[in-house]
């Protein structure tokens, strides 16, 4: 058993559904956790509770799509809270998530949903970028010009969706480049301590998630997916 499958299906959970498509169950435990990890870093499991919320989502129908609005509004929910939680969790996410499934249950009766456009998101975004810019950190000049190519871009509404998602993989390739190879060993270090890691492509996949959520947090880089927005 591969450590992800071990990290999202427990046992338990999976005797109640044994009639169902396991492969479909599986994505999306698998997707739900791996969008969990990304934002928030260690620890790279998700405990009981959150296992059985997704397990109640799941048993609502609740359709994969819907659960990562509600995680992406509880994230930045959760960003702004002044000091308070250390970890976000499931948990936490929840009510967001319910939130987003009456939205889109709203929608499928045709009641007007309050979300924001594709227009919007990348005025959000331009914002965001633009104030990132006038605050640049220099420890991070590699990225300089690029940010201020989406800049220009957005500015002009040359940027698409795929363009957007393009760009944040260059800054996540730009910051696994400027990483040294004492930081990856160190991370690496810390989580074979925390979990037992077997599988090296699993642990070279943990160090690049912890490599760059470090990197977010300590620079304040923004992600210019619109998936954040």
């Amino acid at each position: 058993m591969s450590l992800t499958w071990y990290w999202m299906v427990s046992e338990s959970c999976m005797k109640k559904t044994r009639n169902r498509d396991g492969k479909a169950r599986q994505v999306y435990y698998q997707t739900i956790a791996r969008t969990l990890f990304e934002m928030r870093g260690a620890p790279f499991f998700l405990s009981p509770r959150e296992m059985e919320a997704v397990g109640r989502w799941e048993e609502r129908g609740i359709p994969l799509e819907v659960v990562l609005d509600g995680l992406k509004l509880a994230y930045e929910r959760f960003r702004k809270r002044p000091g308070g939680r250390k970890k976000l969790t499931l948990v936490f996410c929840e009510p967001q998530v319910l939130q987003s499934f009456d939205q889109h249950q709203e929608r499928r009766v045709g009641t007007r949903r309050n979300v924001f456009s594709q227009d919007e998101k990348l005025f959000r975004l331009h914002q965001v970028v633009t104030e990132f810019l006038d605050g640049f950190p220099d420890e991070i000049g590699c990225l300089h010009d690029l940010f201020l190519q989406v800049a220009a871009e957005l500015a002009r509404g040359d940027c698409d969706e795929e363009r957007l998602e393009q760009y944040d993989r260059q800054v996540e390739n730009s910051l696994l480049d400027f990483a040294s190879r004492l930081e990856k060993e160190a991370i690496a270090d810390e989580l074979k301590t925390e979990h037992p890691v077997q599988d090296r492509e699993e642990l070279a996949r943990l160090v690049r998630v912890k490599l760059l959520k470090n990197f977010r947090d300590r620079y304040k880089i923004p992600h210019l997916s619109l998936f954040y927005y």
